[in-house]
């Protein structure tokens, strides 16, 4: 069955049907059972410019994905939403998914990772890494 969910725009209405399996439950039912999140915020150099951080981005996705106990992997930049408990200051957010620790240690050992690592690092100053059990 579907859900009917409307949607007023001005005078008009429109029907839209969201059916069980959408992309957001999906995905839902996908990240739901994952173990560890590996946040990973880098910080530019000093003279850092935006193809820095496009280069740390690329490198993220053309490295980091091959390796096999990569569930996800997101590659971004700060939203800067502007409030005061945020901090927009860094120049990528890479956001890696695995199934448990041991998917997260082969991936600090991967060839892959290493590669990225001596690819990218000349693009960064600092690197802070938040490590969450879900």
């Amino acid at each position: 069955s579907s859900l009917r969910l409307l949607w007023f725009i001005g005078i008009g209405c429109r029907v839209f049907s969201l059916r069980r399996d959408s992309i957001a439950e999906r995905y839902y039912s996908m990240s739901g059972k994952t173990g560890l999140l590996h946040v990973v915020y880098f910080w530019l150099r000093e003279d850092g410019t935006q193809a820095d951080a496009e280069a740390i981005a690329t490198g993220c996705k053309t490295h980091l994905v091959k390796i096999p106990t990569v569930l996800r992997l997101e590659a971004g930049f700060p939203a800067n939403t502007g409030r005061d408990v945020v901090d927009n200051s860094y120049g990528v957010c890479l956001l890696v998914e695995f199934k448990d620790i041991a998917g997260h240690d082969i991936y600090q050992d991967h060839p892959d990772h290493l590669a990225f690592i001596a690819e990218c690092h000349s693009h960064w100053s600092k690197v802070v890494v938040y490590d969450t059990l879900v």
